[in-house]
């Protein structure tokens, strides 16, 4: 620090601010929407998950592990099925580099449970003539009562 009369100086110093990533997992069929803990999808329907970032450094690897993987940052589901795709998936963002800060690279995850949904007709009634539609998921409580099938006790 120097005084030239009453103005003092000093030497200009560059904080440099770093943050680890902010994921965001978005799925192509739900117009960029960020997603909640958990995501359904159709027995058979295709659906593209989508992790980007935001940190300081910027993202170098955004990686997708589960029982399905990637590098890309996105995550394809071809033809879903439960015994194949149903699970927890893990986004994971790692920084940049830089060259003598042993604070990078910064890193973080973000998990979605995938749950596979099966759809199917059920038995057509001749008093309403009309063909009952159900759900069954392995992870959601059904209940089910049709004459051709055993009546849940109440």
């Amino acid at each position: 620090m120097y005084s030239d009369g009453d103005v003092f100086s000093s030497d200009t110093l560059q904080l440099q601010v770093y943050y680890r990533p902010v994921i965001r997992i978005t799925r192509s069929d739900n117009q960029g929407q960020p997603l909640s803990t958990y995501t359904e999808v159709i027995k058979g329907h295709n659906v593209t998950f989508v992790c980007d970032a935001d940190s300081n450094p910027p993202p170098a690897s955004i990686t997708w592990s589960g029982k399905v993987n990637s590098t890309t940052g996105e995550l394809h589901i071809i033809a879903a099925q439960q015994t194949t795709h149903d699970g927890i998936y893990t986004c994971t963002v790692v920084t940049e580099t830089a060259d003598d800060d042993e604070r990078l690279p910064l890193r973080a995850s973000s998990q979605i449970t995938l749950i596979v949904k099966v759809f199917f007709q059920g038995p057509s009634f001749l008093e309403s003539q009309e063909t009952k539609q159900l759900t069954q998921s392995y992870h959601i409580h059904r209940t089910t009562q049709f004459s051709s099938f055993p009546q849940k006790k109440k």
